[in-house]
This record gives C-alpha cells, structure tokens and sequence, in this order.
C-alpha cells in the first residue's frame, strides 16, 4: 500500500526514470517489487468490477469506460511493464 502511495506523489519520477532507461539494477527494487504487487492486486479487483464507475479528482460528473481505447493504452507507463527489469 504504501509503494502505491508514494507513487501518486513526485517520487514517480524517482521509480519510472530507471526503469525507462533500462536501469539495472533498480536503485529502489523493493519499491518497484511492492509497487508491481500492489498494481496486480489492483488490476485483479478491477476485472471484478464491469462497466463505468464514478471518479471524484477535479472532474465533476464524468465516467471513465472501462473498456474504452483510453484505458487499453492508458497502462503504458505502468512500472508493472518493467518488473522484469530488476
């Protein structure tokens, strides 16, 4: 929990840039191995849930479809892409 916390703040910047450049080894691995766990456990809920859901950050009375392109191509910059790479 606490790795995907720390990923919505600036420390992003600290975990994708290495894994971007092929960085290894990984200057925080067990950050990235959290992060890729926490991310899974994520994605496994999320097939667990269908259709539209509601999201509150600035963007009143808008639907994200879960099954649209967007969010097709929206998990490139997902780290989990780059586990292997530790």
């Amino acid at each position: 929990m606490l790795a995907l916390r720390l990923y919505t703040t600036a420390v992003f910047k600290s975990l994708n840039e290495p894994l971007r450049a092929g960085q290894k080894p990984h200057p925080m691995p067990a950050t990235v191995g959290y992060l890729h766990s926490g991310i899974k456990k994520l994605r496994e809920n999320g097939k667990q849930t269908s259709g539209k859901r509601d999201y509150f950050r600035g963007m009143r009375d808008m639907l994200i479809d879960f099954n649209s392109k967007f969010m097709q191509l929206a998990d490139k910059d997902d780290p989990e892409s780059c586990a292997n790479c530790l």
